[in-house]
């Protein structure tokens, strides 16, 4: 009996031109990370004029400024960075809770409750993933603002993130094909309506799933800028104070002519996200890539 001998696996040129590419590129934006982040603890002026010589002058007034002095001005009303972040967290909380249960409840619907509805409702989600719409952002502030009346609320918001058509739409989707039908027939014959059911049995088979969800959205909102600068001009986010720091408008003028502090102001909004982050990276891959639940 001959025994076959394996060959080790040979590295082709593109793969190694690739892995230096990417390494070139990771390095690159260590350096600048690093930088930024050290830059914030230096005087305006010494990253002015020596913008590489990092470690001198380094002070924490920079920070110390962010949270004594800064404030944001939203009409004749000013918002310090805690109720910036505070508004940030109900943004991001709420949307991401909205979003994800909306989405849960449709994957649901149309996994486990097959026709020509539900089939109607895929190939939507799929056109509407491929092709984005774009250009209605006037209208939507028209119908939120006149016809609905929840322009510039939070709840509103929420309302407005309560939507489905997104590429989690398919994770659900499969998650609940997985899950077999015995469990809800067991509770049918124990009395259970369709809503118990969905709520008692599934939802939670498919919990984990549903966190990791909820934590990407909520990072993807605590990141958005653009609804709550045309949707909450009276309830401004810490992403609209970061961007006013950036353009100067609505800011202490003696914080947004320093680039330490604007400096200072991205990581302190950027840190927070980050951490939560490198808590959960493990369970969200593992989660997302498992599809909910394990066979």
């Amino acid at each position: 009996m001959k025994i076959k001998s394996h060959k080790p696996s040979q590295i082709s040129v593109f793969e190694i031109i690739t892995l230096i590419v990417l390494v070139v590129f990771s390095a690159i934006l260590l350096v600048l990370f690093l930088w930024g982040l050290i830059s914030s603890f230096r005087d305006h002026y010494g990253v002015i004029e020596e913008p590489f010589n990092i470690f001198d002058g380094l002070t924490g007034k920079n920070y110390q400024s962010l949270f004594t002095d800064f404030y944001f001005k939203a009409g004749k009303m000013k918002f310090t960075i805690y109720d910036l972040f505070g508004n940030s967290f109900l943004y991001s909380i709420g949307g991401a809770l909205a979003q994800t249960f909306a989405t849960a409840v449709m994957a649901y619907c149309t996994a486990k409750y097959p026709g020509k509805v539900s089939s109607f409702i895929n190939y939507m989600v799929i056109v509407v993933t491929i092709l984005p719409i774009v250009g209605n952002l006037s209208s939507m502030i028209i119908v939120t603002r006149d016809v609905l009346h929840i322009y510039n609320t939070v709840v509103g918001t929420w309302i407005m993130k309560f939507g489905f058509c997104n590429v989690y739409y398919f994770i659900f989707y499969a998650a609940f094909k997985k899950i077999s039908w015995e469990y809800a027939e067991a509770a049918f014959i124990d009395g259970a309506n369709h809503f118990r059911v969905f709520f008692t049995i599934m939802l939670p088979l498919v919990g984990t799933l549903f966190g990791t969800v909820f934590l990407l959205n909520f990072i993807v909102y605590w990141n958005d800028f653009e609804t709550p600068y045309m949707f909450l001009k009276s309830h401004p986010t810490a992403s609209v104070g970061l961007y006013g720091l950036l353009t100067n408008n609505s800011v202490p003028e003696k914080l947004a002519n320093s680039v330490p502090v604007i400096l200072g102001a991205s990581f302190a909004v950027f840190i927070p996200i980050f951490v939560l982050f490198l808590c959960v990276k493990n369970k969200i891959m593992g989660n997302l890539s498992d599809g909910g639940i394990k066979g």
